[in-house]
């Protein structure tokens, strides 16, 4: 559940949703009429009248410091079909969080070990492989303890990144057949050199 103290960001999540109610309404609010047929609209749309003036001051037509009920902001985001304020804020809020980010934590590339070299990787919850260096990005399960990886196993990885998910492509098990595989999805993967 998503907790708003920031002012400025309950504005701006007002706003995203007075764009969504123009959109299912159809019509910019602009004139007193805009705002008296919103009112009909929402009321058959979810049996809740929201009156023409409480309309005008949520969005802005009207001076007022007064802020909207959250009965209002649920009523509202009911008739923008976004279910409830809190729903609706949720979901606003984790789509505003970065898709991309920097990271700044131990990271080795495959192409720095020599051939024959180990990793120890370990994850949660008692996962614990270890992997040598075959060349070209490519390793073999030489240990694996309470892993879906057995010995033998194959793969391709040319970067690891401490508590990252780790990526596998080509992973070759018993059945020969090529497939991709990922650990530590959620937590991600500890690595260091192992002897």
């Amino acid at each position: 559940m998503v907790e708003l103290s920031d002012e400025q960001t309950k504005e701006r999540l007002i706003c995203s949703l007075l764009a969504k109610i123009e959109e299912v309404s159809g019509r910019k609010m602009q004139t007193p009429r805009d705002f008296d047929l919103l009112s009909a609209s929402i009321y058959h749309s979810t049996n809740n009248l929201i009156n023409p003036s409480t309309l005008k001051r949520i969005f802005g037509y009207v001076k007022s410091d007064a802020k909207p009920r959250e009965t209002t902001l649920d009523i509202l985001c009911r008739y923008a079909r976004c279910g409830s304020w809190q729903d609706f804020t949720n979901k606003e809020l984790k789509l505003k969080e970065s898709e991309s980010v920097r990271f700044f934590g131990k990271q080795l590339l495959a192409e720095e070990l020599r051939p024959k070299e180990r990793l120890r990787l370990t994850w949660l919850p008692d996962r614990d492989v270890t992997i040598e260096y075959l060349g070209n990005d490519r390793f073999k399960v030489v240990a694996a303890a309470n892993s879906k990886l057995r010995v033998g196993y194959t793969f391709d990885c040319p970067l690891f990144i401490e508590n990252e998910p780790l990526y596998m492509t080509n992973l070759i098990g018993p059945d020969n057949r090529p497939a991709n595989f990922v650990c530590g999805q959620k937590n991600g993967v500890q690595f260091e050199l192992a002897n």
